[in-house]
């Protein structure tokens, strides 16, 4: 159940309606679960959990707000999603035509933005008319960050209680277990779960959960969802002392990237021109090909990750605006939730509940997080 906040509606409906006047649209049509919790201010339209679509399209004009589902969900949307916030509500019987293609009737015809597949809608179907919105989901706003904040609170404190709980011999699907266990006492949905441990680590990027019983490392990599926000999130685990000498530096390369590309990740910055940074520094550490092996990170939001904006030229990264660095490099990761703020990088996942190394980098001290070893 969802209890928008009024004023943050009306801040993010004023910038969508501007938005829609200045490109050149007539009307917006959003489908998406990600789409309706940023407008809704933390709504969930969604009942299939396998899926980015929920049951019921927005429609936005100048003039209109409209949100249209079946029978079976309009009330509770009307009650429980969207309540106060003006929007008329039309309800469909399951036998009649799909919401969606009635909702696209209602707009009158016209130029129309949409983040689902509708015959005529402009990009209709195609990932990039999803990042259309973008535009409209930053900066975050006042009430946003909040929820953010108790957001990366809790996630760390999750993956810590279950890096306790965690020993030799116990399995990736133990483990995975134990996350999805403690996420869901906290109303975080998982969103990606990757466990790995070992030579799983070190063979693949994405280790899935297994029954392969952990030795002696253990790296947890979880997405997890509420509000329509997402917090990624990386953490890895040694057992028995020290890891060995290489296992270590390949650790320490991936924190000393990771410290530089927080640092420069400020407003202004075209997303490309950080990129070419982040290749530059994977080389400085002596890792050059590992930037061939995986993708460096973006932005994140009301979206797990989107990297594509590091390859389009013209992208600038935004004030207020969500990212997941996602640094890698073969047997060590790291990765955490960050915003950037008026008074710099704001790390939400780095909240003194794992160790953390002191690292001063382009006059910004952080503290980011290290092997924990048990």
């Amino acid at each position: 159940m969802n209890t928008p906040d009024r004023q943050e509606f009306a801040i993010k409906l004023k910038r969508l309606r501007a938005f829609l006047a200045k490109e050149g649209y007539d009307a917006a049509l959003m489908g998406t679960a990600a789409n309706f919790s940023w407008l809704s201010c933390g709504g969930k339209n969604k009942v299939l959990l396998n899926t980015d679509y929920g049951v019921s399209v927005l429609l936005v004009t100048q003039e209109r707000l409209v949100c249209v589902a079946n029978t079976m969900d309009a009330r509770r949307l009307a009650e429980q999603e969207l309540a106060g916030l003006g929007f008329e509500m039309v309800s469909l019987k399951w036998y009649a035509e799909p919401v969606a293609a009635h909702a696209q009737k209602l707009t009158g015809g016209g130029r129309l933005l949409a983040d689902l597949p509708l015959p005529g809608a402009e990009g209709a179907g195609a990932e990039v008319n999803f990042q259309k919105f973008y535009a409209v989901h930053y900066p975050l706003t006042d009430p946003e960050l909040l929820r953010y904040r108790a957001m990366g609170r809790d996630a760390e404190e999750v993956m810590r209680r279950v890096a306790d709980q965690t020993r030799p011999g116990m399995s990736g699907c133990d483990v995975e277990t134990l996350l999805l266990t403690e996420f869901a006492a906290k109303k975080l949905n998982v969103t990606c779960l990757i466990v790995g441990s070992d030579e799983e680590i070190w063979n693949y990027r994405h280790p899935l959960p297994s029954p392969k019983k952990i030795e002696h490392q253990l790296m947890l990599v979880l997405a997890v969802e509420r509000h329509g926000l997402n917090v990624p999130i990386t953490r890895m685990v040694w057992f028995g002392g020290e890891p060995p000498a290489d296992t270590a530096r390949r650790f320490r390369a991936v924190t000393n990237i990771a410290a530089r590309t927080i640092a420069a990740c400020r407003p202004g910055v075209r997303f490309a021109d950080l990129m070419t940074r982040q290749k530059g520094w994977y080389t400085a550490e002596g890792f050059a090909e590992e930037t061939e092996n995986h993708f460096m990170g973006g932005i994140t939001g009301y979206i797990p990750n989107d990297s594509s904006l590091c390859l389009d030229d013209s992208a600038v990264i935004q004030g207020r605006q969500a990212f997941n660095w996602f640094i890698t490099i073969t047997g060590a990761n790291t990765e955490d939730t960050m915003i950037t703020t008026e008074r710099g990088p704001e790390l939400l996942t780095c909240t003194g509940r794992w160790p953390v190394k002191p690292i001063e980098v382009e006059g910004l001290k952080l503290e980011l997080p290290q092997i924990l070893m048990k």
